[in-house]
């Protein structure tokens, strides 16, 4: 994998639409090489109109990336009320549920204007235009700001955000930058699929992540 280094942080040479769809497609078949049964785990995806419509009642605009994002799989099964299976180190949100914690923190702006709070900080650094694709408060977001086959912004949700000796570890542009450095890792022996306990074995030392300067790639 070649990076390109933008403004903006790392980006993966050839980062498009279509190269984010292979991606997904490539990652999936990797996992379930490894046992894990993603297809499973995982909602089918939404068509690209229902995304765009979804954003826009929020008064957003929707990436290419975002409509394969969520194409490609709508979140995770729960079982007994819990999140289960999926891919490695991230249990995705469905459209819905990254549109409830987009309300959330439109919501989190209103009392940080009234409490004086630095809404960077109050939102993990993905607020107003930003989905986050995950539930945990550390996560992947992407700017939803510009419709259109561009490579979106993306970052790293972390309350370090907003400190500007953080900031360049935490951004990137595209998703296919995040979903390479899974594939990457995937493919070095970082993940291992544990049937009986039906959850991912992590193995950090083999994780290939910050060969960029950025978390995402």
């Amino acid at each position: 994998m070649t990076y390109l280094n933008t403004p903006d942080g790392p980006m993966l040479e050839g980062s498009s639409p279509s190269r984010l769809a292979a991606l997904l497609a490539e990652y999936e078949v990797i996992l379930e090489g490894l046992g894990a049964p993603v297809a499973e785990t995982m909602s089918p995806g939404v068509d690209s109109i229902e995304v765009e419509a979804k954003l826009a009642s929020r008064g957003l605009l929707c990436p290419v990336e975002i409509a394969v994002w969520f194409g490609w799989h709508n979140g995770v099964h729960k079982v007994d009320g819990r999140r289960w299976g999926g891919i490695p180190l991230f249990l995705p949100h469905s459209l819905d549920e990254a549109l409830h914690v987009y309300d959330l923190n439109r919501r989190e702006l209103e009392r940080s204007f009234a409490e004086g709070v630095d809404y960077e900080w109050a939102t993990y650094g993905a607020g107003e235009g930003w989905i986050q694709l995950d539930p945990l408060s550390e996560s992947i977001a992407v700017e939803c700001v510009r419709g259109g086959a561009a490579p979106p912004r993306v970052r790293w949700a972390n309350i370090d955000f907003a400190d500007p000796n953080f900031k360049s570890k935490f951004r990137a542009v595209s998703l296919c930058t995040a979903v390479s450095s899974w594939i990457d890792s995937a493919q070095n022996g970082a993940f291992t699929w544990l049937d009986k306990e039906q959850r991912w074995k992590f193995h950090r030392e083999q994780l290939l992540v910050s060969r960029t300067g950025s978390i995402l790639g």
